[in-house]
């Protein structure tokens, strides 16, 4: 096609009283998915604030006899011991992919710095990549990703069901099913990730962290029925994080399909 027929090729294109028409409805879409990313945020920084209370200030358990741990440097509660993370975590666990066969794949760009949900495609594996189960978290391990935080619990698979990912993820996963929420908001706390960017090794900007400080952090480990209480009180937060990303992916998927009909005239947006 020459210049000249581009030039004077005739377009359709809605009115001006149209188009604020068609935006009104396109930022009501926009509107619907930051009020869920909102919540999600909240529901997170929520499910953290207790995990805190709970497992770092020690805050439900003050009326419990306390003994000081010298591996931590402070008090904890008398029936609680003090173990590695591999006691609860299998790091970067041998999962068996089929090559050539399709399965979900995250990539570091998919993952938020401040939400438990990532974006997902789906790829074909060639036998490259980390994997992982639904229900497990992935945090990064390349700078500066891990220094932002970037971290995705695995919530668009079923425990049952594998994917996989770029080599820049470590793999946590728990070795109960009550432990799920533990694990990631472990990940995302100050503590282990301070361990985490202080083992990283290699040239300047493409430093990664090293496995085996993560494997060998300290944890205060309470009686497990504990651990299943703290499991029922924040599980009930991550399925409305869930929720509100399935409703987003809807939306999203909705305002797309919708877009071109408005713009090419194929649906009309009536005047209220």
């Amino acid at each position: 096609m020459r210049k000249s027929d581009l030039e004077n090729m005739k377009l359709i294109y809605p009115s001006p009283t149209e188009q604020s028409r068609i935006a009104t409805v396109l930022s009501w879409f926009d509107d619907l998915i930051e009020n869920k990313k909102r919540q999600n945020e909240i529901l997170e920084k929520t499910a953290m604030a207790i995990f805190k209370s709970w497992f770092v200030d020690f805050e439900p358990f003050k009326n419990e006899e306390f003994v000081y741990n010298e591996e931590l440097g402070k008090e904890i509660p008398k029936e609680w011991e003090v173990d590695f993370a591999t006691k609860f975590i299998d790091f970067n666990p041998p999962i068996r992919l089929i090559k050539g066969k399709v399965y979900p794949f995250v990539e570091m760009k998919q993952v938020s710095t401040n939400s438990a949900v990532c974006d997902f495609d789906y790829k074909e594996f060639t036998g490259s990549g980390v994997r992982y189960r639904g229900g497990d978290t992935l945090m990064a391990r390349i700078t500066p990703s891990l220094e932002h935080g970037k971290t995705a619990y695995v919530w668009f698979i079923s425990e049952e069901e594998y994917g996989f990912g770029t080599t820049e993820f470590f793999v946590l996963h728990p070795k109960e099913r009550y432990l799920k929420e533990f694990t990631y908001l472990l990940a995302k706390s100050n503590d282990f990730r301070d361990v985490a960017i202080n083992s990283m090794t290699g040239t300047s900007g493409r430093q990664r962290a090293d496995v085996n400080a993560l494997k060998n952090f300290l944890i205060p480990i309470p009686p497990q029925p504990i651990l299943q209480r703290f499991h029922t009180l924040v599980e009930p937060l991550f399925q409305k994080i869930i929720l509100n990303q399935k409703q987003i992916m809807i939306l999203r998927k909705i305002k797309d399909a919708l877009l071109p009909k408005l713009v090419f005239g194929k649906l009309r947006v009536e005047e209220i």
